[in-house]
């Protein structure tokens, strides 16, 4: 199993302009997606876990 912390603000606004922390976590998780796709047949899963709130 792959675990990846992301974060609320990678899917809604916070209220501060952090566009690149955003960016990022935007990308983890599309990120997490691919990988649990193309892993999914090895019995590999990936797994994002958002904090905040």
């Amino acid at each position: 199993m792959i675990t990846n912390i992301s974060s609320l603000a990678s899917i809604c606004w916070s209220g501060y302009s952090y566009f690149a922390y955003y960016a990022s976590k935007a990308a983890l998780n599309q990120a997490t997606v691919a990988t649990a796709l193309e892993f999914a047949n090895k019995g590999i899963r990936a797994n994002a876990i958002f904090a905040g709130g």
